[in-house]
């Protein structure tokens, strides 16, 4: 591999890292090692592990966060189609390049070693459940409804993640088959 790494180029080694050996394999001598390079590198672009960290927790709220909820706010008008292009969206699995189909529980399980990364998380579901929530507002669900759906479809989802890689679910087609029962559901009284 070329010594010129970008940053995103160590992130992504990050992510793998994170997910084949856990937290304990995000420091600069392995990483390097899995590179090919030497870890100057990784100094170049990163101050220290703990700011590699959160360039990774960071980089992770963007793209599975931030960077779909804009997209989903900037498609369609329509809050039924938001809510099965959220179900698309959200079970697309990372590229191999980002530690593939057990990325987002490797995050889940990362923060139960790390109290920041605990908190990060916990921020993002919340942010999560409430977007999802206000799709169903949106659909036509009242408010106690709108939030035990949301609750369900991202408990749903969260399960998908877990057991995808085992290959034991479809998560697309499941996630999608929940949205559309969960919109059929009669109003909550």
């Amino acid at each position: 591999m070329s010594n010129s790494l970008s940053k995103l180029d160590w992130l992504q080694a990050g992510f793998r890292a994170l997910t084949t050996a856990g937290p304990q394999a995000l420091k600069a001598e392995p990483l390097a090692k899995s590179l090919n390079v030497s870890k100057g590198s990784f100094y170049w672009h990163f101050k220290d592990i703990k700011a590699f960290k959160a360039a990774m927790i960071s980089y992770w709220e963007q793209a599975a966060t931030a960077d779909v909820i804009a997209q989903i706010n900037g498609g369609t008008a329509n809050p039924t189609e938001k809510l099965f292009t959220l179900a698309q969206r959200s079970t697309e699995l990372p590229s191999a390049n980002y530690g593939g189909p057990s990325s987002e529980s490797a995050i889940r399980d990362w923060g139960k070693y790390d109290p920041d990364i605990a908190r990060i998380v916990s921020e993002i579901d919340a942010q999560r459940v409430a977007f999802t929530e206000s799709l169903f507002l949106e659909a036509g669900h009242k408010k106690t409804q709108a939030s035990q759906s949301a609750r369900l479809l991202y408990s749903a989802l969260i399960g998908l993640q877990i057991l995808a890689p085992a290959q034991l679910t479809l998560p697309q087609q499941d996630l999608t088959k929940l949205v559309e029962l969960l919109l059929k559901q009669p109003a909550a009284h």
